[in-house]
């Protein structure tokens, strides 16, 4: 019996520390994220408006901020910076730099000395920025529990709840208009939109366009779909759309209670292929 427990021990001190690992590297990324959107920034400062006005076009950037009487023509530099610090990668704005002779090797070369001082000789650490929403989403499919609930509104709230303590209250935000008439249910760091469903609701036929339309304005989305067990509910058509369209999504079965709500346990998620 006593070999046993010191096993059971072992197996556990393993566990928590792979769980230590896991969460340092992920705290590392998420800095590292941040010093590539604050060089991206650093970057596009150095831009002649003008130039920004041609990134725009290049891109099919619309050049128009909110104004007092409604959408208005960009005219500062910081209008026109905000336009475009969240539809282009770093790599992107790099290569403008290169076509309109900015100076852009000081930033790249303190860049990587930002990321050679947090991870060291790690190895197999992948850092593409792309790859953040991935991480947001494996982490809903990790500890994502939401309480019983009684509508999509609901489960939206305890997930944009739940993000916020996870991410940081200013990263998430719900239902933001991203343009007239089109709200995105949560909205992370201004550029990852999500969508929360729950299978036998009217809207999900319009699922897979409504994502269509959003990733046209965000880096990238996805979503969450709650599907009720024992109503024989059937959204593989939904789904296949879905991956068709390369759109991520987080499936969620759900139980239903005696007052009508949910209990729920994440059971797979898809990603873009």
């Amino acid at each position: 019996m006593s070999d046993w427990i010191n096993r059971f021990k072992e197996l556990a001190e393993r566990a928590v520390e792979k769980v230590s690992e896991a969460a340092d590297t992920y705290m590392k990324k998420r800095e590292f994220y941040r010093r590539v959107y604050e060089s991206k920034l650093l970057l596009l400062s150095r831009f002649a408006v003008w130039q920004l006005e041609r990134i725009c076009i290049s891109e099919d950037i619309p050049p128009y901020v909110e104004g007092k009487r409604g959408p208005r023509k960009a005219r500062s530099k910081n209008e026109f910076i905000d336009l475009i610090v969240d539809e282009l990668d770093l790599d992107d704005v790099v290569e403008y730099a290169k076509k309109f002779g900015v100076r852009y090797q000081d930033i790249l070369r303190d860049l990587e000395e930002f990321e050679a001082e947090l991870f060291g000789e790690e190895e197999d650490v992948d850092l593409q920025p792309e790859s953040e929403f991935d991480e947001i989403l494996d982490l809903i499919q990790r500890e994502f529990r939401p309480e019983m609930t009684r509508d999509e509104e609901d489960l939206e709230k305890q997930l944009a709840m739940f993000l916020k303590v996870h991410l940081g209250e200013d990263r998430v935000a719900r239902q933001v208009t991203i343009e007239r008439g089109k709200r995105v249910d949560i909205l992370i760091d201004g550029v990852y939109g999500i969508e929360v469903k729950i299978a036998d609701s009217t809207g999900l036929a319009y699922l897979p366009t409504q994502l269509r339309i959003y990733r046209k304005r965000l880096r990238d989305v996805a979503a969450v779909i709650v599907r009720p067990i024992g109503k024989g509910v059937n959204i593989d058509d939904i789904l296949e759309l879905l991956d068709e369209d390369g759109i991520k999504y987080v499936e969620v079965e759900a139980e239903v209670r005696r007052r009508g709500g949910w209990t729920f346990e994440l059971v797979k998620k898809r990603k873009r292929r």
